[in-house]
């Protein structure tokens, strides 16, 4: 799944160095700019922005001696929301590894966040416009969870399902979002996850950009 976080660019030469990054583990990028090709929501409030894509390879290493794995990546910047997504095809495992390197090849240039950075409210918004939620995580204090006479279903301290909790009216937009598992609905139902301040995204090219101008609209620009 697609991974989104925001990026924040830190000088004017950003688009340049993302043209040319190269290292031992990045290596044959291509990047092109395009505006959005279509805009999925009548109030869509960034229809002008500028979306960079980025298409390389990433040599996976071996342990010891031998011949990298080759595997080919993405990466999105969106101008407007200053979103910044990875895609890293098959390889989820190796997202957090490839983040790193693009990291460090962007340091001085631009600063890749290590989540989403929106508001509560914002998400809120946004896990309300799903089609389907089937479970939210929240954080609370460990004495609601005593009065609500709820167990706790999580390993984390002090987080419990939405689901047991006695009342809506404090929560929503109140309480912090640990983890949602939602699905949207465009040509079909897709997957969407919220966790640890990170929206990965699953379905098709249309269901993505679906799902990311939604997520534009309801957490960033109404959050």
């Amino acid at each position: 799944m697609s991974e989104v976080r925001r990026a924040t660019p830190k000088a004017k030469s950003w688009r340049d160095t993302l043209r040319t990054l190269s290292s031992d583990k990045i290596t044959d990028v291509e990047v092109e700019s395009e505006p959005v090709e279509e805009s999925f929501f009548e109030e869509y409030p960034y229809e002008n922005q500028e979306i960079i894509k980025g298409h390389f390879t990433y040599l996976l290493h071996p342990p010891r001696d031998g011949e990298p794995t080759t595997i080919s990546m993405n990466f999105f910047f969106r101008t407007g929301s200053r979103l910044f997504i990875l895609d890293p095809g098959r390889r989820d495992n190796l997202s957090d590894q490839v983040l790193f390197e693009l990291r460090t090849l962007l340091t001085d240039k631009m600063s890749i966040l290590p989540g989403s950075s929106v508001s509560r409210r914002g998400l809120w918004n946004f896990i309300q416009s799903a089609y389907e939620i089937r479970e939210i995580m929240v954080r609370v204090d460990p004495g609601e969870i005593e009065s609500s006479g709820s167990e706790r279903i999580s390993d984390q301290e002090g987080v419990v399902s939405f689901d047991q909790l006695p009342s809506d009216d404090d929560v929503i937009g109140e309480k912090k979002v640990v983890r949602a598992d939602l699905v949207f609905q465009f040509n079909g139902r897709f997957d969407v996850v919220y966790a640890d301040d990170i929206l990965s995204v699953g379905g098709g090219d249309d269901q993505f950009e679906y799902a990311v101008q939604k997520f534009e609209t309801e957490a960033i620009y109404n959050g």
